[in-house]
């Protein structure tokens, strides 16, 4: 069987406005900044290309990847109208000639190796398929799309993210049960924090 080329988009340019001062992708989460555990996951999947979008706080968060110097940054400027826009950069940086594309949240850093890896190994490139995965019937991310759709990241606006297209492709979707929450849970502000430790 051929293997699936994959990218990998990570958004980490939001604003953290639920955090008060602090941004919460570089606050320490079990002792390192939150969004290097995002970085760290990605990086055990053997995909051929990734990219973190940053914006707020661009140097911080960059600083934050240090320790992963395969992974490509790229600023988002318009970072502040929404996560639409980090999203369209991302997905047009990605090597066009990948199969399909993983999009990772960077305030999610109890998803696991194994939930990407289920949402894997159900991907057929033949029904260009939209891979979701979801806990006890909840719908979470990352979301693996196939290249296919890339063209229809051109054209979000907002906060509101791929939701439109999960409605305008809702035949194509396929729901993947993992094993735990992690994919349901993000982290923006203090008291999800303290609920962590």
């Amino acid at each position: 069987m051929k293997k699936l080329r994959l990218g990998v988009v990570v958004l980490a340019a939001g604003l953290s406005r639920r955090m008060g001062d602090e941004n919460k992708l570089t606050k320490a989460f079990k002792d390192r900044p939150l969004v290097s555990h995002v970085a760290e996951m990605v990086s055990r999947l053997e995909a051929e290309d990734v990219v973190v979008v940053v914006g707020h706080q661009q140097d911080q968060v960059s600083a934050a990847l240090s320790d992963f110097s395969h992974l490509r940054c790229v600023t988002n400027l318009e970072f502040h109208t929404g996560m639409a826009s980090s999203l369209e950069l991302g997905v047009s940086e990605l090597n066009e000639e990948i199969d399909a594309f993983l999009v990772c949240l960077g305030d999610m850093p109890l998803v696991t190796k194994s939930d990407v890896t289920q949402l894997l190994d159900i991907f057929d490139a033949k029904v260009d398929p939209i891979v979701i995965p979801t806990f006890q019937g909840k719908r979470g991310n990352p979301v693996l799309w196939a290249n296919t759709y890339r063209k229809n990241f051109e054209n979000l606006s907002g906060d509101r993210g791929a939701k439109a297209l999960f409605r305008k492709y809702s035949d194509r979707i396929v729901e993947v049960e993992v094993g735990g929450d992690g994919i349901l849970k993000d982290f923006d502000d203090p008291e999800s924090f303290k609920a962590s430790v």
